[in-house]
């Protein structure tokens, strides 16, 4: 190393204790990026530190699984909260995480570049708050572990910390024991899945490619099939077994090993197509819907199915809440594996341990006790929350185990983007003294474009970063959706010993009490109409919360989300006359497209959500008369075939399910009478589908439920 660091014998000592613990260094510059340049340029002299400001984010993601010296986060070029989270395990120890800073008093009024990816185009950086640079400066001046270098002053802190040699190489026989378990599943005895969980850093997913190398290395051929939310997420995986197999990686999807081949295909396309596989992996699984997982587990017999805990782009926390549970009862001999020792660094390394509290991401989400009294439903002021980290750390993490997809950058929203809101359900501690967090919502208001956006926005020149609900209703010809005024409810969870406590409709309804006492005591801004809503990846139990809140559909995306699998849904609810015109007017697109829909590109879709979509949908009674009726009864007394009544049967099949109070209960034979008549599908999809042994037990089916019906739809006929 060259001047000025070679005179400090304290800064040697230090840096042969970090080497010889195994251990990393964060090392914070605070002033001028120029200043820090040139004694990062003196400190490595040749071995130049990778600056992450000098890498597109799909580069910077294309370092996971690589071994890094040194990585310069420079915050005057953007500190970008996700590219700390994925970049910093890839330090291999003895190395060094470099921040550049302003000095910690100015860097709050610092308008980061990082900050146009919050807002709309034009906006200026000044709109963002810096709280959450404010609570990462807290961190960084106060943590005893790290070395200070100070341009004011040229102040130079040595961290105040004890360095132990590292004893142990536990962390290569915690991997040798996951790769082994991996091959095992492939190799052993069918239907006993593998679970394999760990921390980012862990080597989950270099170990999953180590596997998959060494069994295409087997004598016996093997198709082994790999899936996750995208491909960059296994792309170490592909890059492991490629160069396990002294094969050139180069970014492929498709590996060949003599007669064995490892593909790479997403959910989606795996669920229609069921190709065989010798074993499919399925990393990241903490983000499919627990329904496509337990479809998974019935169609292979050998599977891995491995998360991350604590992610840079998600959370697997409530991975084991949702799922784990429901597999090993239907396979009791589930092997669970958790990879807890680091393999790059030693354990208790400071530097994951410090940007695990700033990204929040450092583990069990502490109780959200208080010794406060305060009870009830709040918006939380977030200027306060900065200075109250365990709070934070509260709130936020329950939003980790609530929602996989909540990432570092969420944590950045939430607390300076301009548009959004804390609202935080605290109840008695029944436990104890004071009182603690059971619920949270996320709240971002979107829309109220003007004419001249609005005339951009309608003619497809333009499209705005965020305002999800009123561009995406625009985009089907709803212009007027543009000027409205959306609140998208982002988030919204509650710990998991409240839940079935109705907690979570009762922060919307008080989240709407809230919006509609603000409407009226500023009523020209509702003029264009003021709603709520929200978008998620549909199931039928998501899709059911938000019908039972009073949120109706007005969208369903055409094509699966790759990452979930699932169709996007918009739901909204009216909050004013305005807003309640548009609405209706909306709903009644949606069914009559839903009907062309459903026999075309949602034909996959699950037969059971269909019921759902159709509920309320106040189908126009003219479509039936008494004839219905008597071809119904033709149908029910086998009089006429069913080839000959599917007409009629499909016209009855919507006016039932539009009444809301003939849902209820799935009766027996409705998902198969939707498959057929709704969707179009053959009467060997539907037997194979629904475990029918052929047209006959289908149609039984079909005829005793259209009979069921047959009574509530000539009553409603008599009645009008």
């Amino acid at each position: 190393m060259n001047k000025p660091w070679d005179d400090n014998q304290q800064l040697h000592d230090l840096l042969a204790a970090v080497r010889a613990s195994q251990h990393r260094l964060l090392v914070h510059f605070q002033g001028s990026s120029d200043w820090a340049k040139v004694l990062i340029e003196e400190w490595f002299g040749s071995e130049k530190p990778l600056y992450l400001d000098s890498l597109p984010p799909r580069r910077v993601r294309q370092l996971l699984g690589t071994e890094q010296q040194a990585l310069v986060v420079d915050a005057w070029k953007g500190f970008n909260p996700n590219m700390l989270g994925i970049a910093s395990p890839t330090i291999k120890a003895g190395g060094f995480l470099i921040v550049i800073t302003p000095s910690l008093a100015s860097w709050p009024q610092y308008s980061d570049p990082d900050y146009a990816r919050m807002l709309v185009d034009g906006e200026p950086l000044s709109t963002i708050s810096g709280r959450f640079v404010r609570f990462t400066g807290a961190i960084l001046d106060n943590d005893p572990k790290i070395l200070r270098v100070i341009e004011d002053g040229a102040q130079t802190q040595l961290p105040e910390h004890s360095w132990p040699k590292r004893s142990s190489d536990a962390h290569f026989f915690d991997q040798r024991t996951a790769i082994d378990a991996i091959a095992r599943v492939a190799t052993g005895h069918g239907r006993r899945p593998l679970v394999l969980t760990a921390d980012r850093g862990r080597g989950k997913t270099a170990a999953l490619g180590f596997a998959c190398a060494e069994l295409m290395q087997g004598e016996n051929a093997r198709q082994l099939l790999v899936t996750a939310p995208v491909y960059d997420a296994v792309a170490c995986l592909f890059r492991h077994c490629a160069e396990s197999l002294g094969i050139v990686f180069e970014a492929q999807r498709h590996l060949t090993f003599g007669h064995s081949e490892l593909v790479f295909m997403p959910l989606d396309q795996i669920l229609d197509e069921q190709p065989p596989a010798s074993l499919l992996v399925v990393d990241e699984a903490a983000a499919v819907p627990t329904g496509h997982l337990n479809a998974l587990s019935d169609i292979y017999n050998r599977l891995v199915f491995s998360s991350t805990v604590h992610g840079y782009e998600g959370n697997g926390r409530g991975f084991a809440l949702r799922f784990q549970d429901q597999l090993l009862s239907s396979y009791p001999q589930t092997r669970q594996i958790e990879l807890t020792q680091p393999i790059r660094f030693a354990e208790n390394d400071p530097v994951e341990a410090i940007v695990n509290r700033i990204l929040l991401l450092g583990g069990v989400a502490p109780k959200a006790a208080s010794k406060s009294s305060v009870t009830g439903f709040y918006q939380v002021d977030r200027d306060q929350l900065v200075d109250q980290p365990d709070e934070l750390a509260t709130i936020f993490n329950l939003l980790l185990e609530a929602h996989y997809q909540t990432s570092p950058d969420d944590l950045r929203i939430m607390l300076d983007h301009p548009d959004v809101s804390i609202w935080v359900y605290r109840q008695q501690n029944p436990m104890g003294s004071g009182s603690e967090v059971s619920g949270v919502v996320l709240l971002m208001r979107e829309g109220g474009f003007d004419t001249s956006d609005c005339d951009l926005l309608s003619r497809s020149q333009r499209r705005f970063r965020g305002h999800l609900l009123p561009q995406s209703i625009a985009s089907i010809g709803f212009s007027e959706a543009l000027p409205a005024t959306f609140f998208r409810v982002m988030r919204i969870a509650v710990s998991a010993e409240y839940r079935r406590q109705k907690i979570a409709s009762t922060m919307l309804t008080m989240i709407e009490t809230q919006l509609n006492q603000d409407r009226d005591s500023s009523p020209s801004s509702a003029r264009s109409g003021v709603f709520i809503g929200a978008s998620f990846s549909c199931d039928r139990s998501l899709l059911g919360f938000w019908q039972a809140c009073g949120y109706q559909p007005v969208r369903l995306g055409v094509s699966r989300e790759s990452a979930s699998g699932q169709y996007a849904a918009v739901v909204i609810k009216s909050l004013d006359d305005a807003a309640f015109d548009m609405q209706k007017r909306w709903r009644k697109v949606f069914y009559h497209n839903l009907g062309y829909q459903l026999l075309t590109s949602h034909r996959s879709l699950d037969a059971a959500m269909i019921p759902l979509l159709y509920q309320q949908s106040s189908m126009d009674l003219e479509s039936l008369d008494t004839d219905v009726v008597h071809q119904l009864n033709a149908y029910v007394a086998a009089r006429c075939s069913f080839e000959v009544a599917a007409p009629c049967l499909q016209r009855a099949l919507v006016f039932w399910l539009s009444c809301s109070d003939c849902v209820g209960n799935c009766p027996e034979g409705l998902n198969e009478s939707v498959a057929l008549l709704l969707q179009g599908q053959s009467w060997h999809s539907v037997a194979k589908n629904f475990d029918h042994s052929g047209r006959k037990a289908v149609e039984t089916k079909v005829r005793r439920f259209i009979a069921g019906i047959d009574e509530s739809i000539a009553d409603n006929i008599l009645q009008r």
